[in-house]
């Protein structure tokens, strides 16, 4: 999953710096950024209601 965010993002991130949070992973960049990633599928959404990153994810 990391190896598809570095290249859909054009990013490196830092191995070291993972940090996990149930469904949620933050990771730094090269770029001294960071990315959050959260994994969860689209047959719970309905029941949980759209967010940023789902409205993030439909652009």
């Amino acid at each position: 999953m990391l190896e598809r965010v570095e290249r859909s993002l054009h990013v490196r991130l830092d191995r070291n710096s993972v940090v996990r949070k149930r469904r949620l992973i933050g990771v730094r960049t090269h770029r001294d950024t960071w990315v959050r990633i959260e994994r969860r599928s689209l047959a719970r959404v309905g029941s949980q209601g759209w967010d940023g990153i789902e409205c993030a994810e439909a652009l």
